[in-house]
């Protein structure tokens, strides 16, 4: 986790709980007013305000041109703020999720060829700036491995191989 996303989950904990909304009920003018999770209070069920959106740049004209066509002046900003806020936990985890993974693969990349294993596990290897095994299409669609006249340089670099995808995505099994 890094310092911004720890700082992000740190600020959601802190704050009002989620979901956010904008304009629940349209029962009233509460342009620009972000609400938060409903509550219970004495005098009956309420959604407590937890943000402004308001811009102090619209003019009273322009709230008035709004009022006649039934418009929000300020839900451009409002719905940003509770899109942005409500997506923003589900948003971390994937980039958590995308930082271990590059980490993951990072680790998993080409490497010296002096620390390749020496146990006859099937690697990938390259050397300068050729493929050492490769494969090509043949007539009618067909792979087969490509021909080489010996090697044009030793292997320098190597990397283990992936996984194997899926019998289904190979369309066969569901195994």
């Amino acid at each position: 986790m890094t310092d911004l996303t720890e700082r992000l989950r740190k600020r959601i904990a802190e704050a009002s709980p989620l979901p956010w909304v904008y304009r629940p009920d349209d029962k009233h003018d509460d342009w620009g007013w972000i609400r938060g999770v409903e509550q219970e209070s004495v005098i009956g069920r309420y959604r407590p305000i937890v943000a402004n959106a308001k811009d102090s740049n619209v003019s009273e004209e322009e709230l008035n041109r709004h009022r006649q066509n039934k418009t929000d002046p300020y839900a451009p900003n409002a719905l940003l703020i509770t899109d942005a806020v409500n997506a923003l936990p589900d948003l971390l985890t994937t980039l958590e999720t995308l930082a271990q993974e590059n980490a993951r693969l990072r680790e998993a990349g080409w490497r010296d060829i002096e620390s390749a294993p020496d146990n006859g596990s099937f690697v990938l290897v390259i050397g300068g700036r050729h493929i050492i095994a490769s494969v090509e299409k043949a007539d009618g669609g067909w792979w087969r491995m490509a021909q080489h006249d010996g090697l044009q340089s030793a292997p320098t670099h190597w990397m283990p191989l992936p996984p194997a995808p899926a019998r289904k995505a190979l369309g066969g099994g569901d195994e």
